[in-house]
């Protein structure tokens, strides 16, 4: 904080009569010195600080099991693709599912080739082979909840599922007439080639 002082002078003149003689006049001056202070306030210099911040990323890397030429080794590398780093699975639009027969692993997939996914992934087996299917994983999983879902409101629905070779959604429920909840599906605008119901009775 800084003062500044400013001085100002006031002069006052007073004038005073003598009754002794009309000629004799006194003039009396009296300078009066004032002081006055007047207060500033200056503020401090504002200073701007830039704060940059650093993202820092970790990528996520996969790790395989060691080569078998077996369908269980196979579909493990299979599994691991499809998993990201908080534990989700994500299967590609062409992927159809897999299944196992007689010692031979079926990748089932929506195209009449494997993409580069696949070849990159799986290329050093021989225990396996592609087959071409309509529908995808994602496609019948989500036709198989949704038929769940419609089936629940008149019938006790148990699970359902995707079943890999016949490339269908199915549901299963405790008792009903098959027949009668294909019909309510359809009513209900679902689409029927892509559903099997399955009797499953409780014991």
């Amino acid at each position: 904080m800084r003062r500044y002082k400013r001085y100002i002078c006031i002069a006052a003149l007073v004038l005073c009569g003598c009754t002794s003689s009309p000629a004799q006049t006194q003039t009396e001056m009296t300078t009066t010195l004032v002081t006055t202070e007047t207060e500033t306030e200056t503020s401090p210099p504002t200073e701007t600080t830039t704060v940059t911040t650093t993202e820092t990323t970790t990528e996520y890397v996969r790790e395989y099991p060691e080569f078998e030429d077996t369908p269980e080794n196979a579909y493990e590398r299979l599994k691991i693709a499809f998993t990201h780093a908080d534990g989700s699975e994500t299967a590609p639009d062409d992927y159809a599912g897999v299944y196992s027969y007689f010692g031979k692993m079926y990748v089932c997939i929506t195209t009449d080739e494997p993409s580069y996914f696949y070849t990159k992934l799986l290329g050093d087996y021989t225990c396996l082979t592609y087959k071409t299917v309509t529908h995808s994983f994602n496609e019948l999983t989500n036709a198989a909840k949704r038929a769940a879902e419609l089936l629940s409101d008149n019938w006790k629905v148990k699970d359902y599922v995707v079943d890999v070779p016949s490339n269908k959604a199915q549901v299963v429920v405790a008792e009903g007439d098959p027949i009668e909840m294909r019909t309510y599906l359809k009513e209900k605008g679902f689409t029927i080639d892509l559903i099997e119901i399955t009797i499953e009775e409780d014991i």
